[in-house]
């Protein structure tokens, strides 16, 4: 965030660009080639912040997806061994069962993907 501070610091007090700008524009007064140059410089360090920002939140968006599968993981495994040892709520078997189900679909999509054949041939 130290960069973004700075960068705006850099902005209000003006670069070199002056010179860029009075080349390109000779009847200008001096004040307003500084302030195209203030402008120009805050609109490239807002451009930046808010890439930082973007990016900031893409991040925390993975971070949270993943907490959600760990914990659906956990509480699957919870399940698991609920139904294991027989002290399992209604909600635990239900939740055990739906996953053997997505568990045997994905293994049927592998199979399809992986060997096209093996949905037409009988095992022995």
């Amino acid at each position: 965030m130290t960069d973004y501070i700075n960068d705006l610091d850099a902005a209000v007090t003006g670069t070199d660009t002056t010179k860029t700008l009075a080349k390109e524009y000779p009847d200008a007064s001096p004040q307003s080639l500084e302030n195209a140059e203030r402008i120009a410089g805050l609109t490239d360090a807002v451009s930046r912040l808010t890439d930082h920002l973007t990016q900031r939140k893409t991040n925390r968006d993975r971070r949270r997806e993943m907490q959600r599968r760990v914990f659906a993981e956990i509480e699957l495994e919870v399940a698991r061994l609920a139904v294991a040892t027989g002290k399992a709520t209604e909600r635990e078997k239900q939740l055990v069962r739906e996953a053997a189900e997505a568990d045997n679909a994905n293994l049927d999509d592998l199979a399809k993907r992986f060997d096209p054949a093996a949905t037409t041939e009988t095992h022995q």
